[in-house]
């Protein structure tokens, strides 16, 4: 039994179905699929839209098993960085090649992520929201170059801004270039570019 975890944030990357005509596109969606079984294991997959299609890439939770719980994920220049999250003992960013399906970097970082996409000002960075131990959310940056996250900055704090625990009620406008970041709070609480509305 196997449950799969779709990111809305997640980003589906073009291929030319060389078989069809030349304008004949064939949408790929990289994905994680995770086991309900104890202990967990953990697979990449590519499932193509067209076709109907998927293939198994990487298993990436041998040998790494506390990879196994995951938050979100993105593609950004073939390669694929995964939120895993196993608070309060571990959490962090991972990557795997793509184009080689090799597990590359297990990165633990400063705050716990909640979504992540590829950063549409810089190609070295990821952006998203992730938050601290005291429970403060922040729109912040993961350097794929020094793997370290530093916050852009912080929600605003007060009695409505309490995280659900699902990180789906996070998401951004497009995730392939986001300028906005939608959430949803308990209280119908509302961030806007102006502030609380």
């Amino acid at each position: 039994s196997s449950t799969f975890f779709v990111s809305a944030t997640m980003q589906a990357h073009q291929a030319t179905n060389s078989t069809k005509q030349a304008t004949k596109q064939a949408t790929k969606l990289v994905l994680t699929g995770s086991s309900t079984l104890i202990p967990e294991s953990s697979t990449i997959y590519q499932f193509d839209t067209e076709s109907g299609t998927q293939e198994a890439l990487l298993d990436v939770a041998a040998p790494n098993e506390d990879l196994a719980a995951f938050s979100d994920a993105c593609v950004c220049g073939g390669k694929y960085y995964g939120v895993f999250a196993n608070p309060p003992m571990d959490f962090g960013i991972f990557t795997a090649d793509l184009g080689s399906n090799q597990f590359e970097a297990r990165t633990h970082t400063s705050n716990l992520w909640h979504k992540v996409t590829c950063d549409p000002t810089d190609d070295t960075k990821l952006v998203g929201v992730s938050s601290d131990t005291a429970g403060v959310f922040y729109i912040a940056k993961f350097d794929l170059v020094t793997l370290e996250d530093t916050t852009v900055a912080p929600f605003p704090t007060d009695s409505k801004a309490v995280w659900n625990g699902y990180d789906a009620q996070l998401q951004f406008d497009d995730p392939a270039r986001p300028s906005a970041l939608y959430v949803s709070f308990a209280d119908d609480a509302v961030i806007t570019s102006g502030g609380r509305a």
